[in-house]
């Protein structure tokens, strides 16, 4: 007969393990998922508590004989994305990175009848491969299993939802609602597909730029979608990017492309052949001007040189090409809290200043 005080204790004893356990294969899974690229991906971690622990030991359905050994979820992580595509995508990298235990490793949406009241979910469970066993920081683990589940955020809201109502099967939801509840949880499944379909439309729209760049720069209007296909393919801006570093300033990748998107549009700038001949109009005097904005932010600031983005110098030879329909108060409205510096190097450094002289 199981004792399950004595588990209960034993368990209690494991937790400083599977603690650190949690943080390691946390660590681990968000480098991963780095490294794979799927972006905006949330893993949260979780240790079963010893109530928790002895509660699911002693359920009348259960039948554990070793339950330190048979319960799968003692180190449980969740990993929430974006999209249905990036939860299959997850799925293969799992099974690339980790032993898979097919046996208890499920599919929600498997589980799950046509008109049942639920969420979807994969669950994982993993344990380290034998080549990651065998090093020091890990092999305190091996053996032991985690379980993985994996989620799109659309998933996780309506699992929230579920859970903060307290129906966990059909037949607990009472009749008056059980059809509203049905209809909310299909919108969640139907808008995460649209999600899914958006993502897939965007990809395709970005390589879509990337062609139209190399070929027909002239038809690709500017958004934040052709903008970074823009940047992976200007050889004009990298060249300017490659000048700039000679400078001493650090360059970093693009972040928002929101304010340079909205000046050029002030500017009347619509299509990228535009932005190329700012670049090429920019040779005699921009390296000048940017380097003069720099010198004064650091001056001024007296800390460690502020880095550059390829469409910051887009936005910088904009604000000295254009300098009056790109004025001091507009930049500042537009959210460039350091636009002062670029005004006044314009005044020494800019085109229309060196005409008028």
């Amino acid at each position: 007969m199981l004792d399950s005080k004595q588990c209960k204790l034993d368990y209690e004893a494991k937790l400083p393990l599977y603690e650190i356990m949690g943080n390691k294969f946390k660590e681990l899974l968000e480098e991963l998922l780095k490294n794979e690229d799927i972006k905006s991906a949330s893993v949260t971690k979780r240790i079963k508590t010893p109530k928790s622990f002895l509660e699911k030991i002693t359920r009348s359905d259960k039948n554990y004989k070793d339950p330190l050994n048979e319960v799968t979820d003692l180190c449980g992580l969740r990993i929430t994305v974006r999209t249905l595509s990036d939860v299959k995508n997850v799925g293969e990298l799992l099974k690339k990175e980790f032993i898979l235990d097919v046996e208890n490793s499920i599919s929600k949406l498997d589980e799950m009848k046509a008109d049942q009241f639920g969420y979807l979910s994969e669950h994982y469970v993993v344990e380290l491969k034998t080549a990651r066993g065998k090093l020091p920081e890990w092999k305190n683990f091996k053996k032991l299993k985690a379980e993985i589940q994996v989620r799109t955020f659309l998933q996780h809201a309506w699992a929230e939802v579920q859970h903060s109502l307290d129906y966990k099967n059909t037949q607990d939801i009472p009749k008056e609602l059980r059809r509203k509840l049905f209809r909310l949880s299909a919108l969640f499944e139907l808008a995460d597909e649209e999600l899914n379909q958006i993502s897939d439309d965007a990809y395709k729209l970005f390589k879509h730029y990337e062609k139209n760049i190399q070929s027909n720069i002239k038809s690709v209007e500017i958004n934040a979608d052709s903008f970074k296909a823009y940047i992976e393919k200007s050889k004009s801006l990298h060249r300017w990017a490659k000048k700039i570093k000679n400078l001493g300033i650090e360059m970093r990748d693009s972040e928002t492309f929101s304010i340079t998107i909205s000046l050029a549009q002030t500017a009347g700038i619509t299509n990228f052949e535009q932005i190329e001949n700012l670049l090429k109009e920019s040779e005699g005097w921009g390296m000048s001007y940017i380097k003069e904005i720099y010198d004064s932010f650091h001056k001024a600031k007296g800390s460690a040189q502020a880095g550059c983005t390829p469409q910051g110098i887009i936005t910088f030879l904009l604000t000295a090409r254009y300098p009056e329909q790109l004025t001091l108060e507009l930049l500042k409205k537009a959210g460039w809290t350091n636009a002062k510096y670029a005004v006044e190097a314009a005044k020494k450094f800019g085109p229309l200043n060196k005409m008028k002289k």
